[in-house]
């Protein structure tokens, strides 16, 4: 069974879409909280229950938190000796995001079949063999 180039081609440029955009989706909408209601301030050791900050941080991979109070004495102490860089990171994702669909797209538009199997007691699986042109 034969199937279209175009057909093969379309096919695997919307895998790379669905990819990239569960992808993104999972980046971006990430709704789990951690296990705990509450947690110990790193530096005093107050018990405090999770807040948006504690939250966000947690999804960003962090693993230890700050009381508001610690974490208020650190931002003032920050902004007096090092000046803010003001970059969330994103630009960086969607450089990277574009790329990747880029080069997912090039190797879907140029994936060709080169050999067909002929099914006359030969041996082999009868898959095709793809290379890049």
């Amino acid at each position: 069974m034969t199937i279209p180039r175009e057909l093969l081609s379309d096919y695997r440029v919307w895998i790379g879409i669905a990819v990239g955009v569960v992808f993104l989706a999972t980046k971006l909408l990430n709704q789990g909280t951690p296990k705990e209601k509450s947690f110990s301030c790193t530096k005093c050791r107050k018990r405090e229950d999770h807040s948006q900050r504690t939250i966000q941080a947690w999804w960003d991979g962090k693993h230890r938190f700050f009381c508001s109070a610690c974490h208020q004495t650190w931002i003032r102490t920050k902004s007096s000796t090092a000046p803010s860089r003001g970059s969330s990171g994103c630009l960086s994702l969607l450089i990277v995001g574009l790329v990747g669909f880029g080069g997912v797209t090039y190797v879907a538009l140029n994936l060709h079949k080169i050999e067909e199997p002929n099914n006359k007691g030969c041996s082999d699986s009868g898959d095709f063999v793809y290379a890049l042109s």
